[in-house]
């Protein structure tokens, strides 16, 4: 019998010198597609039909610092850097049939690889 869920750990280092560090793991089980309760309701037998998908490992980092400026009202800017996905696991992640459609194709969501993020924030 195949095992489905998810879990999710991670953790945050903050120093006292303005900058953090932080990862996130992430693992799903075996997952099967959403069924759309519209064609289950109309009678269409192919529409009942459940993908079976397999499971999901990512694991995210995360980091910034804060760069503190100025005399009597402190201004700072803040750098941000998020990477997703740092082992490049590709695949599909989800599926469902649309809402309100009678048809019984089904839309997938897909882990696309490696996503890096980078922000900066003006704070004054």
């Amino acid at each position: 019998m195949a095992k489905s869920g998810a879990i999710s750990a991670g953790g945050t280092y903050e120093s006292p010198l303005r900058f953090w560090l932080g990862f996130n793991l992430a693992c799903t089980g075996i997952n099967y597609s959403d069924i759309n309760p519209i064609t289950l309701s109309n009678g269409y037998p192919a529409s009942q039909k459940q993908s079976k998908l397999g499971g999901a490992f990512t694991l995210n980092l995360k980091g910034g610092y804060v760069f503190v400026f100025g005399d009597k009202r402190k201004k700072a800017i803040s750098l941000n850097v998020n990477a997703q996905n740092m082992l490049g696991n590709r695949g599909v992640l989800g599926a469902y049939s649309p809402f309100g459609m009678e048809d019984s194709e089904l839309r997938y969501a897909y882990i696309y690889g490696r996503t890096v993020y980078l922000m900066l924030r003006f704070l004054f």
